[in-house]
């Protein structure tokens, strides 16, 4: 755990000091010799404060990454050997920590965008941007085959060279080679992404991506 959480050798996490020793109170404790602050290898991770076991995490880690479906918190407790309020906790403690390593990804690479509208079918203006539905942006990170890789639907104010240059800025790494179908507020993603290309044909990853669903 100790080479895990500080690969690169360790750091107070409040005076940012290298010196430091080990203690035992009860638990192994690193403490820093510069400002006396005393952590575990755990803090500031899920992990911290839980009393079970470690690998019993890493099991309902692994049960949850390898599962094609959605795994419950009911198999969870008869995989685990805990209670189900115990199961449920850390399924979503664990599904919690996944949604915010996603929301920090950047997408790179090869991205395609494309501008896409959720809603349902209600009398009014129809077309690209019809009324009562909620405009995203959807992004998709493929390889060089053109296979999905990351996907991410991000919901925008509107189709706006202001949206989509805040949304490049928030989504996009500098080195992106960004792929859209030309609508115009896309150029803005040059703020951000190295390259802009107009896509050659209608089809898209997404399509690929929604059929595969």
């Amino acid at each position: 755990m100790f080479a895990a959480r500080w690969p690169h050798g360790w750091r107070c996490l409040r005076c940012d000091g290298e010196r430091y020793s080990c203690t035992h109170n009860g638990r192994k404790l690193w403490e820093c010799l510069d400002c006396g602050y005393q952590c575990s290898s755990i803090v500031g991770t899920v992990f911290e404060n839980t009393k079970l076991p470690l690998r019993t995490w890493f099991l309902a880690i692994y049960l949850m990454t390898q599962s094609k479906n959605a795994v419950s918190a009911l198999e969870l407790k008869r995989q685990l050997g805990v209670s189900y309020k115990t199961a449920w906790s850390i399924k979503h403690k664990l599904l919690q920590t996944m949604l915010l390593r996603e929301e920090q990804r950047r997408l790179d690479g090869r991205v395609e965008v494309d501008d896409a509208y959720l809603g349902g079918e209600r009398p009014g203006k129809r077309g690209r941007g019809a009324a009562s539905k909620t405009p995203f942006v959807a992004a998709i990170q493929t390889n060089s085959e053109r296979k999905p890789l990351y996907i991410r639907l991000t919901p925008v104010a509107g189709f706006t060279y202001k949206a989509l240059k805040q949304w490049s800025a928030e989504c996009l790494s500098s080195t992106a080679r960004v792929v859209s179908d030309g609508l115009g507020c896309f150029g803005a993603v040059t703020h951000t992404a190295a390259q802009h290309e107009r896509r050659r044909n209608d089809r898209t990853s997404f399509d690929q991506y929604i059929e595969n669903f």
